[in-house]
């Protein structure tokens, strides 16, 4: 003799009680912002008829913008002024190139050397210098110019 004996009950999982939560948010949320949802979009109607139309976008606007905006092709815009700048650099270095430095300078106070008589030696028995000597520098102003290319 079988026995008829009715299944067990069902146990409510964790994801159906989630669910039963999250309707009943859900719920209690829609029915508190329904006035204020519903007083903006009478704000939202009346401010519409009085204002201007919207205006209809046209494809060419549309494309236009999109290529304002599009980060790509502001990259590609800025590598193509990085390549103009390098080749700019490039044909510089084409042109001849040289290089002058000029150096000035001015003797604030005269420079005076004594040379004693004999004193490089002698040559023949003759003393080199063969008198004392002076030598004095006056102090005008000299420069010195270095080219290179």
């Amino acid at each position: 003799m079988p026995s008829q004996h009715a299944p067990p009950p069902k146990r409510a999982g964790k994801a159906s009680i989630l669910m039963a939560s999250l309707l009943g948010i859900t719920a209690a949320l829609g029915i508190w912002a329904s006035p204020c949802l519903g007083q903006s979009l009478q704000q939202n109607a009346t401010q519409d008829e009085t204002e201007s139309p919207l205006q209809v976008l046209t494809l060419n606007e549309a494309v236009s913008e999109a290529q304002l905006n599009n980060r790509q092709v502001k990259i590609s815009q800025q590598s193509v002024l990085y390549s103009n700048e390098q080749i700019l650099a490039t044909r510089t270095q084409r042109y001849l190139h040289f290089n002058v430095q000029l150096n000035g300078s001015y003797l604030l106070t005269p420079i005076t050397i004594h040379v004693p008589e004999g004193v490089f030696g002698t040559v023949n028995g003759t003393p080199i210098p063969v008198s004392n000597s002076v030598i004095t520098t006056n102090p005008e102003p000299s420069g010195m110019s270095i080219e290179s290319r």
